[in-house]
């Protein structure tokens, strides 16, 4: 009888990132388990040791059937943005997900595995012309879903303003500005926006110089690859979300109040919903400071 372990994720691809780290100490406990991991996300999962396959269950409309029934499974259906810990922002997402499971957090960060062609298709659209020696300044200003309200989301993305101060002096500087967005986010001016798929923008990340994020994916990406990053938080915590590794820049203003009669257990819609706007502008973050944990 096929002995494996079926872990559910619910979320995005920073999310499945994040996991990694979790489906490896989960691993380590149960090393003679094959692990079927079952997410919309598989881009971040590919080539990764740790697991037997993933499974879209949107795409799978028998996985009872083909996965569950006649094997010895341990199912791990567990979300930890439920737990109580992840509300009162006392751990960080990866620790309480291993408390979930019941394995050992051992302080293990994302991974993330890609192959020698792989990365030389990213290099050679990265680098179109050799004589350009100049190295390059990743920045995503904007994270989120294809699907929120706004494409850009006051509670989570770095106002564009301050982004575009960064960016002219990393320009003046002498790096290449190269912008991390999807097609319908604004973009910023004097970048390249280079068509990459999401696995081949998470691949060049390994290839940048100095980086400026916010809470989302390429966050994640950078810790796979341990590299220092800049990473500013509007309403998220990064002692949840975040990552030692990095220069951690929370917003220091004050809030104006605001009567948020829908907020339930999270105190703003992450999505960026503007009667929840608690400042009275969009000088939340200082480019200054930015740019001297940057440079």
């Amino acid at each position: 009888m096929k002995k494996q372990i079926i872990f559910n994720i619910a979320g995005g691809i920073g999310k499945n990132i994040a996991a990694t780290a979790v489906v490896s100490s989960v691993k380590k406990k149960y090393p003679n388990r094959s692990i079927i991991v079952t997410t919309p996300w598989g881009t971040a999962w590919e080539n990764n040791p740790d697991i037997e396959k993933t499974v879209s269950l949107e795409h799978t409309p028998h996985f009872y059937r083909d996965y569950v029934r006649g094997t010895d499974s341990i199912i791990f259906r567990l979300d930890p943005y439920n737990c109580d810990d992840f509300f009162h922002r006392r751990k960080s997402l990866i620790e309480i997900w291993c408390e979930l499971c019941g394995v050992e957090y051992d302080g293990s960060s994302p991974k993330l595995f890609f192959t020698e062609e792989e990365k030389n298709v990213v290099i050679s659209r990265l680098f179109p012309n050799p004589e350009d020696k100049r190295p390059l300044f990743f920045i995503q200003p904007s994270g989120g879903a294809t699907n929120q309200p706004y494409p850009i989301s006051w509670a989570r993305d770095l106002p564009l303003g301050i982004a575009q101060e960064v960016v002219n002096e990393m320009n003046k500087k002498g790096y290449r500005s190269i912008h991390i967005r999807r097609d319908n986010q604004i973009p910023l001016e004097n970048t390249e926006w280079i068509t990459f798929t999401l696995r081949q923008a998470m691949c060049a990340i390994k290839f940048s110089e100095k980086r400026l994020f916010v809470d989302s994916f390429a966050s994640h990406v950078a810790t796979a690859f341990n590299l220092h990053s800049v990473v500013t938080w509007v309403t998220n915590s990064p002692k949840v979300f975040g990552y030692d590794l990095h220069t951690n820049i929370e917003v220091k203003v004050p809030e104006e109040f605001r009567h948020n009669i829908t907020a339930y257990i999270e105190k703003y819609n992450i999505g960026g919903l503007w009667h929840e706007h608690p400042y009275k502008n969009d000088r939340i973050f200082s480019s200054e400071e930015i740019l001297n944990h940057l440079l």
